[in-house]
């Protein structure tokens, strides 16, 4: 039997493939096992995960502060995945981010605006460079909303 944080691992691996409700079913099932009554089982609100089909949809999956709805706008701190589509000879591949939500950061600003926060997520962006050879760019203050991303960043990405 796979582990959960390897089964999840490999969704995120094959990035956005073309059978759009079994990616959805196993990414369920992947945050299901790794969280389980860790992270809000019981709530409904715990996940996002919109993977479908169509040039207007952008598919993803996230995690989210427990006080936010189904749908529509969201606050707090975020970690979402974004799968991506296999073009031209590029491989199908994954975006994971860490990110605040459309309504700001309420209500995880006491702990985004900590100073150990953004030491940990700039530790973890260096982890993932050296260790499994992963692009990553941190804000300097993860509390900065008015930050654009740099552009020699978005062209990495």
């Amino acid at each position: 039997m796979m582990a959960a944080i390897d089964e999840l691992a490999e969704v995120i691996l094959y990035g956005l493939r073309p059978d759009f409700s079994e990616l959805a079913d196993r990414t369920k099932t992947a945050l299901a096992g790794i969280f389980g009554e860790r992270y809000r089982a019981n709530s409904q609100h715990a996940t996002r995960i919109a993977l479908m089909a169509g040039d207007q949809n952008i598919p993803f999956a996230c995690l989210l502060h427990p006080e936010n709805s189904n749908s529509g706008v969201y606050g707090g701190m975020s970690l979402i995945w974004f799968p991506v589509s296999a073009e031209g000879s590029e491989p199908a591949s994954s975006l994971i981010t860490f990110v605040c939500g459309t309504r700001g950061l309420s209500p995880d600003e006491a702990i985004i605006g900590r100073p150990g926060h953004a030491r940990h997520l700039r530790a973890l962006g260096r982890y993932l460079q050296v260790e499994a050879q992963v692009p990553t760019w941190v804000k300097r203050d993860p509390a900065n909303l008015g930050q654009d991303v740099p552009e020699v960043v978005r062209r990495q990405f």
